[in-house]
């Protein structure tokens, strides 16, 4: 048998490729899919999300909901104040083990994001698949809401946790752990470590 040039071969080759594309997507009826295909797909993945790149009006939408940044959510706080009510007044900080009254200023308990708001708000895999709502009930979960000193909690704001809880003060030279009591054997019962999947 006699051998083709190699430009033959390619463009036979490129022909090959484009029949057998047409039957596949013809007898699936996925030509129109083919025919709106554009830069990053049809489907909106977290690797185009994060780089700004959708395939949807709806995508679009969330893209500049999670672009303009953090900001407090009321459902947050309705969801939280719910639970927090339903507490007594009298509860036990999961963070030092020592009983407090809840409410707010000094030696009163307060109910502390474990994961932030503003970390769960800013993150693009929250927003790209679930919505405001989803993601206040996931916030608000009570395995992320835990009693803290309500001192503490103004100090950790929305901060990561064990990031904060290793600051020095600079007041005291302790670590804001060690300043407010608190027990990090305790906080290994309910954070996440980096290798915990």
């Amino acid at each position: 048998m006699e051998k083709l040039p190699e430009q033959q071969t390619q463009t036979l080759f490129e022909q090959c490729t484009k029949n057998a594309m047409d039957a596949v997507t013809g007898h699936f009826g996925l030509a129109s899919t083919i025919l709106n295909a554009k830069d990053g797909g049809n489907v909106t993945t977290l690797h185009n999300f994060e780089k700004g790149i959708v395939a949807t009006e709806e995508d679009l939408q969330k893209l500049t909901k999670y672009q303009q940044g953090y900001k407090r959510d009321s459902n947050y706080d309705k969801i939280k104040d719910n639970i927090r009510d339903n507490f007594p007044k009298i509860v036990r900080s999961e963070y030092t083990g020592e009983e407090m009254e809840r409410g707010a200023g000094k030696n009163k308990a307060q109910l502390d994001h474990v994961i932030s708001l503003k970390e769960i708000d800013r993150d693009p895999n929250m927003h790209l698949f679930l919505d405001d709502a989803i993601r206040a009930e996931i916030a608000n979960h009570p395995d992320n809401l835990k009693w803290l000193d309500a001192s503490a909690n103004a100090s950790k704001g929305d901060r990561d946790l064990m990031e904060w809880g290793k600051e020095i003060d600079l007041k005291t030279g302790k670590t804001n752990f060690e300043k407010y009591g608190i027990d990090e054997k305790k906080l290994k019962k309910f954070t996440i470590q980096p290798n915990q999947t």
